[in-house]
């Protein structure tokens, strides 16, 4: 689950973001148009320059086999890394992973984040202890008498 930086100050889960962790087959098919599709614009642009390379390298050296598996090996990796690389890529713009949810599809993930997580806020003044460094909103946070 993620959440928008902006979002610190009004409701966090408006534009909250579940990113799958499988593989992903059109990113497989289709490599680095799946990656600028998701604006993941600089691993997008690595990974057609080493597709350019590595058809170059089978063209002019003559080593076909060589380049195809090279491709296929590309291709692989990003049908496998490529959700990741979303989730970095919104890591570096400030978005905060707030946790894991274990589902079989997005619906079941969205009934099992939002239904466990208290979205009110709770602070000092209203009687809740918070220990230092921890998020407030958590429901660990202990009721003081």
């Amino acid at each position: 689950m993620l959440e928008p930086p902006a979002a610190n100050d009004g409701d966090k889960t408006a534009e909250a973001r579940f990113v799958k962790d499988a593989f992903a087959p059109l990113a497989f098919l289709f490599l680095f148009l799946w990656l600028f599709w998701h604006r993941v614009w600089l691993a997008g642009i690595a990974v057609l320059a080493l597709d350019i390379a590595f058809m170059m390298v089978g063209w002019w050296q003559g080593l076909g086999l060589l380049s195809s598996v090279a491709q296929a090996g590309l291709a692989l990796l990003v049908g496998l890394e490529g959700r990741n690389l979303i989730v970095a890529n919104q890591l570096c713009k400030g978005w905060r992973m707030t946790s894991v949810v274990h589902a079989d599809s997005r619906a079941e993930a969205e009934l099992r984040y939002f239904g466990t997580v208290d979205t009110t806020p709770k602070t000092r003044a209203e009687g809740y202890e918070v220990p230092a460094g921890e998020n407030p909103r958590l429901p660990w946070a202990t009721r003081v008498a």
